[in-house]
C-alpha cells in the first residue's frame, strides 16, 4: 500500500506501507578457525512488514528548472530474517554466532538498496517530466484546444496499449534517463538552451520548440474563430509559467506560478507594467477539492489583455465573408436581409452597392473582473470603417463595450454565455456627420449581431474533442466555478497518464 500525502509547511511525504521483500545471493570468503578455512554459499533475506517514509519538497536549480528533492528516507522496523544456506556443516554455527550480525547488515542494505530505487524512480519518473516543463506557453495555444478546425494538424500521441497488462520495471525506467552526460557542461547548455525561454533567440530559421509546442494552422474560411478574429498575433504572447512557490497542508499540496504575460518577438522579450495584485491567492475553505484544483486570479488575464493592446493583437478586421457581420456592413440588400442602410440610410446614398469593412482596435487595455456569478469585460476603442473596393476611410465610431460571460458547470456538463451587454457610441464619432442618437438602431444591430455570432462560436466547439484531448493528459471530469476575483478549474487526474506514460506530442504540420 502506497500513500502520497501532503505535510506542512510545504513537503510531499511518500509513505510505502507493509510490503515484504526476499533477497537471494551469494556468499564467498574464508573463515577463521585454527587455519583459514574458505566458504562458499548462499545468502537469505526475507522481510516482512516493511515501511518506507520518503519526504520531499519541490525545488528550483540555478537555471530555475524545477524538480523533486529528497530530504529523507526512512524504514521502519520491520520483521528481517538473515540466514547463510549451502555452506556445509559450518552453516548453522555460523547462523547461530552471526545471526544479529546479519540481521543488522541486512537491514542497513535494505534500506540503502530501497532508498536508492526510490530516488532513482523520481528522477527518471518526476524530474524528466519536470525537466520538459516550458517556462512559458503560448496563448495562441491555449485557445488553439478550444478550435474545432484544426484537423490538418492532429496531434498524435503514443500511448501504451492497456492490453499489455501492467507495465515492467524497465518498461517503466529504462527509456526515461536522460541523454548520455558524457560532458556534463554540454548537457547543461542544452538543458539550458531548450528551457531558457528568455535567452534563447526567436528568429525564423531558429528551432521553436523551446517552449511549450506551437501549432501553427493553415489559413481556413472565415468561421474560424482565428481566422474571423484576426488573431493569429497571439503567437507572440506568453504566460510565465516559472514556479514561485509550494506550500501543503492537512489535505492539500499547491503550487504557486507566476502567471505574467510577456510579448515575445524575434529579438526581445517585453514586460508590461501590469499591477500586481496585493489580495493573496487563496483557496476557498467552502469548496470540495479534488485531485487537481487551479485558481486562477484576475492578474492573469488583465496581463494577458494589456500586453496583448501593447502589442496591438486586439485588432478585429470585419470583412464581407465574416459570419453574421458581413452582411450588416453592405449598403444594398434584398426585403429579406439586414444591412447598414437599413440603420444608417446616409451610407447607401453616398455608397450604394457598396461594402464596407471594418477595423476595430482597442484604445486603452481591456479590463476584466470575475465575481460569483459573471466575469466581466469593459473595453474603449474606435471602429474604423473603410471602403472594400477602394481602401478608403468612410469614418469612424469611437465606444465603450462591455461583454459579459456566464459559466454554469457541473461534472457533466459546462454551459458558457457570451453577450455584449452594454455598447455605448461616444459622441466624438466621424461618421456621415450622423451624431451618437442617430445611430442607436445601428447599436442595437451590432449588439445583435455579436450576441449571435457568440452563440454561433460556442455551438461549434466540439466537446467530444476538447475531452479526448484532455484525457491524453490524464485529466477528465473537468469543472469551471467563477469566484470573487479568481477562476477555479478542477478536474480528476489519470495518475499513470500524467505522470509515468510517456506519450509525446507530434505536431503534423500542413504540407506546403
Amino acid at each position: 500500500m502506497s500513500i502520497l500525502k501532503p505535510v506542512m509547511p510545504n513537503i510531499l511525504q511518500l509513505n510505502i506501507m507493509f510490503f515484504e521483500l526476499d533477497i537471494l545471493g551469494s556468499v564467498s570468503g574464508s573463515l577463521q578457525l585454527f587455519l583459514n578455512v574458505p566458504v562458499s554459499g548462499g545468502f537469505i533475506v526475507n522481510a516482512k512488514q516493511l515501511s518506507i517514509i520518503v519526504s520531499t519538497d519541490l525545488q528550483k536549480d540555478q537555471n530555475r528548472v524545477p524538480y523533486i528533492r529528497i530530504l529523507s528516507c526512512e524504514m521502519l522496523d520491520a520483521l528481517v530474517d538473515a540466514k547463510l544456506v549451502d555452506m556445509g556443516l559450518l552453516t548453522e554455527a555460523i547462523n547461530i554466532k552471526y545471526k544479529n550480525e546479519m540481521i543488522t547488515k541486512a537491514k542497513m542494505a535494505l534500506h540503502s538498496t530501497i532508498c536508492d530505487n526510490i530516488n532513482r524512480m523520481i528522477q527518471t519518473q518526476v524530474n524528466v517530466k519536470l525537466l520538459k516543463f516550458p517556462r512559458a506557453i503560448s496563448v495562441y495555444e491555449i485557445l488553439n484546444i478550444f478550435n474545432s478546425k484544426n484537423n490538418e494538424n492532429t496531434i498524435i500521441r503514443h500511448t501504451r496499449d492497456a492490453s499489455m497488462g501492467v507495465p515492467t520495471v524497465t518498461e517503466i525506467t529504462d527509456q526515461y534517463y536522460p541523454v548520455e552526460r558524457k560532458n556534463k557542461t554540454d548537457f547543461r547548455k542544452m538543458i539550458q538552451d531548450r528551457y531558457d525561454v528568455l535567452l534563447r533567440d526567436e528568429s525564423p530559421n531558429n528551432n521553436r520548440d523551446f517552449l511549450s509546442k506551437e501549432i501553427f494552422l493553415k489559413k481556413e474560411d472565415d468561421s474560424n474563430l482565428f481566422s474571423l478574429l484576426q488573431m493569429h498575433g497571439l503567437h507572440q504572447l506568453y504566460i510565465h509559467l516559472d514556479i514561485i512557490d509550494s506550500t501543503a497542508g492537512n489535505d492539500f499540496f499547491s503550487i504557486g506560478i507566476d502567471g505574467t504575460v510577456f510579448i515575445k518577438n524575434h529579438s526581445a522579450v517585453t514586460y508590461g507594467d501590469v499591477k500586481k495584485d496585493d489580495r493573496k491567492l487563496n483557496f476557498p475553505s467552502f469548496i470540495e477539492k479534488r485531485a487537481l484544483n487551479i485558481l486562477l486570479s484576475e492578474f492573469t488575464p488583465n496581463s494577458l489583455l494589456q500586453q496583448a493592446h501593447r502589442a496591438k493583437i486586439l485588432k478585429i478586421h470585419v470583412t464581407q465573408n465574416t459570419p453574421i457581420f458581413g452582411s450588416l456592413l453592405r449598403t444594398t440588400c434584398s426585403l429579406d436581409e439586414v444591412c447598414l442602410t437599413d440603420s444608417v440610410p446616409e451610407a447607401g446614398e453616398r455608397y450604394p452597392n457598396s461594402q464596407f469593412e471594418v477595423l476595430i482596435d482597442t484604445t486603452r487595455p481591456p479590463k476584466l473582473t470575475i465575481n460569483e456569478s459573471v466575469i466581466k469585460i469593459h473595453m474603449i476603442g474606435v471602429a474604423t470603417f473603410i471602403l472594400a473596393s477602394t481602401r478608403q476611410t468612410v469614418g469612424k465610431i469611437p465606444f465603450i463595450g462591455y461583454i459579459n460571460i456566464w459559466i454554469k458547470s457541473t461534472l457533466n456538463n459546462t454551459n458558457v454565455s457570451i453577450t455584449l451587454s452594454e455598447l455605448e457610441i461616444l459622441e466624438d464619432l466621424d461618421f456621415f456627420e450622423l451624431s451618437a442618437g442617430h445611430l442607436n438602431g445601428f447599436r442595437d444591430a451590432i449588439k445583435g449581431a455579436f450576441n449571435n455570432m457568440a452563440i454561433a462560436m460556442i455551438d461549434n466547439v466540439d466537446v467530444t474533442m476538447l475531452k479526448e484531448k484532455f484525457k491524453k493528459y490524464g485529466l477528465s471530469q473537468i469543472t469551471v466555478k467563477l469566484l470573487n476575483f479568481a477562476i477555479l478549474f478542477q478536474a480528476d487526474i489519470d495518475p499513470y497518464k500524467l505522470i509515468i506514460d510517456d506519450d509525446i506530442d507530434k505536431i503534423i504540420l500542413p504540407s506546403t
